[in-house]
């Protein structure tokens, strides 16, 4: 009887010790869970479009304001970086050179010379080998926050202004170092493009618990930030963007966040935050 007792107790202990190194193997924390999301994007049908962006959805999606700063108001010395290019359709056509079977938008036909920006394209893969040339530089293969800032502006001196369609802003794990990044390579005059909402998913639905215990959406947490200016560019066929500027960069003062949780059921997917104490 003993002997059974012993082999029982045995047997439930390995159960348990198997259970505990299954749940170690396929756990995963939210910060990988999003690298992952990425890192295996397999160019599929549902992210097709998503990543051959041209000219035409960025001025649809962020309006006449973007359109005037980025084209009728572009000079030579401007830097412009898309963060989250794709395979840098949009990219390329403001640098001066369409892709293959994309017909350049006639507003951007009109430019002289000396009215088209410099362009760095952020892209963590695409589909296909892009090169470089003339005034287009395309990094690939590192997330933004992983490419040194000296890298990002040594072609093209700061950034002018950035713009970020359901890209680096919509999946990154750390928001805040984003956005010092952002300051840190940006003129002081900067305007920093964000696409927020649509119909099919929202970075309303990403949020941040604060320290007082509201929890607000991402986009308004942006609105607390001391230094910030917000500026909603609502668009009614196309959602929601909105353009970040600063009076004096060098004032703002961002707080700290911690990725709490993460919903991948949507895309890009809903993550929620929590205020911690510090300022970065």
């Amino acid at each position: 009887m003993k002997f059974l007792v012993v082999i029982f107790v045995v047997f439930l202990c390995f159960t348990r010790i198997s259970q505990l190194v299954l749940a170690a193997e396929t756990s995963i924390s939210c910060g990988e869970l999003l690298k992952q999301i990425v890192v295996e994007n397999d160019f599929g049908s549902s992210s097709g479009k998503a990543v051959n962006r041209g000219s035409l959805e960025y001025f649809e999606n962020f309006g006449e304001e973007f359109v005037n700063r980025v084209v009728d108001k572009a000079s030579s010395a401007d830097h412009v970086m898309d963060m989250g290019a794709g395979n840098a359709i949009f990219a390329r056509d403001l640098a001066g050179q369409t892709p293959g079977d994309y017909g350049q938008q006639p507003r951007l036909q009109k430019r002289i010379l000396d009215a088209i920006p410099k362009v760095t394209a952020i892209s963590y893969k695409t589909q296909h080998p892009i090169s470089n040339f003339d005034g287009f530089t395309l990094l690939t293969g590192r997330f933004f926050e992983d490419i040194p800032s000296e890298e990002l502006i040594q072609s093209y001196g700061e950034v002018s202004v950035f713009t970020d369609f359901w890209g680096v802003m919509a999946y990154t794990k750390t928001p805040h170092l984003v956005l010092k990044k952002v300051l840190k390579i940006a003129q002081n005059d900067f305007i920093y493009f964000l696409k927020v909402s649509s119909v099919r998913s929202s970075l309303n639905d990403s949020t941040v618990l604060l320290q007082n215990g509201v929890e607000i959406s991402l986009v308004d947490w942006f609105k607390t930030i001391p230094g910030l200016e917000i500026s909603m560019i609502n668009l009614e066929s196309f959602g929601e963007a909105i353009a970040i500027t600063a009076n004096n960069k060098e004032f703002v003062e961002i707080p700290l966040l911690e990725l709490i949780s993460i919903n991948d059921n949507v895309m890009p997917p809903a993550r929620k935050f929590k205020v911690v104490v510090g300022k970065i």
